[in-house]
Formats: C-alpha cells, sequence, structure tokens
C-alpha cells in the first residue's frame, strides 16, 4: 500500500511539472509574438497577447501552488507516518524539492529531478526574456517622452486658444446666469 502510495505521489508530482514545462512553452511562444508586436509597433497585438500571457501566468502561479501543497503535505507526515508539528530546529516544516524526491526510487528521483531542472532553466529564460522586454519598452517610453518634451516643451497639458495664447481654466472664465 506504501509502494501503491508512492506512486500516485510520483504519478501526481510528474504530472504537475509537466503540465508547468506546457505552459511555459506557450509562454516562450507567447513572448515571441510579443517581442515582434512591439518591435513592429503594433500595440493592438501587444495588448492582445498580453492579456494572453497574464492568464498563462496565472495557470503556473495554481500549477506552482499545487505542486507546493504537495510538499506541504508530505511535510506534515515523517517517514513513520508519525504527525509533524511545524518547524524543527528553525527549519521550516515544507522540505525543498530535493528533500521531497528522495523517497522515490532512483529512477522515479531522475526523471523528477531532470524534469524539475528543466522547468528551472526554462523558468529563467522566461524571466530573462521578459526582463529584457520590459526595459526595451520602458526605454523607449522615457524617449519618445522625451522627443515630445523637446518638440513641444511649453505644452505639458495646456490649452492653447486660435491665436496662440495659453487659455486659463480658473474661475473668472466662468459666466454665471444672473436670472432666475
Amino acid at each position: 500500500m506504501n509502494e501503491l502510495k508512492r506512486k500516485e505521489e510520483y504519478e501526481n508530482c510528474i504530472g504537475i511539472l509537466t503540465k508547468q514545462l506546457d505552459v511555459l512553452s506557450k509562454i516562450t511562444a507567447a513572448q515571441s509574438l510579443v517581442r515582434e508586436a512591439v518591435c513592429r509597433k503594433n500595440w493592438i497585438d501587444f495588448h492582445v497577447l498580453q492579456e494572453s500571457m497574464n492568464s498563462l501566468s496565472a495557470e503556473v502561479e495554481v500549477l506552482e501552488k499545487r505542486r507546493l501543497s504537495i510538499f506541504a503535505d508530505e511535510a506534515d507526515e515523517d517517514d513513520m507516518g508519525a504527525r509533524v508539528s511545524g518547524p524543527i530546529f528553525g527549519f521550516s516544516s515544507v522540505p525543498s524539492f530535493y528533500t521531497y524526491v528522495m523517497r522515490f526510487s532512483n529512477e522515479d528521483r531522475a526523471k523528477l529531478t531532470e524534469t524539475y531542472r528543466h522547468l528551472r532553466v526554462e523558468v529563467a529564460k522566461v524571466q530573462c526574456e521578459s526582463n529584457a522586454l520590459t526595459s526595451y519598452i520602458n526605454d523607449m517610453q522615457v524617449f519618445v517622452q522625451g522627443i515630445i518634451v523637446e518638440t513641444y516643451p511649453t505644452r505639458s497639458g495646456k490649452l492653447y486658444r486660435k491665436n496662440g495664447t495659453i487659455r486659463r481654466n480658473d474661475m473668472r472664465s466662468m459666466v454665471v446666469n444672473a436670472q432666475g
């Protein structure tokens, strides 16, 4: 029975890791489309793709919470089945991934570890691409704002009349209807 439970735990964990990898590959594909949309200055596609990426990120977050909940569930029991209460010697009661996989056979442990490492590499790639794209967009925004300020230095939100003088929006320009 204990072996059956371990096999079920393994299948559950490898399933979650595999799903996370699938979603990350979708995010990677969406990021390349976002990069193309930004480079072509196609902001309509950019906003649609950004919404798609946000939903994919939410999906990854749900899967990550499920994966961490497996660790938390397993941290509540030690190998003998006894309940463990809270942190021990200042360490968290939730084990790391590598502590968690020690309970499995060598073959299962190797497969889980390989999948987990691949997942971490993909996460690093996605984060790197995301940071580079965000940096590029922020730099372009500052650049365009600088051009607008240089081109129209006195504009800064002011309204002008037909003859070119600044129109002031203050109380003196209000007309009150005295008929009442």
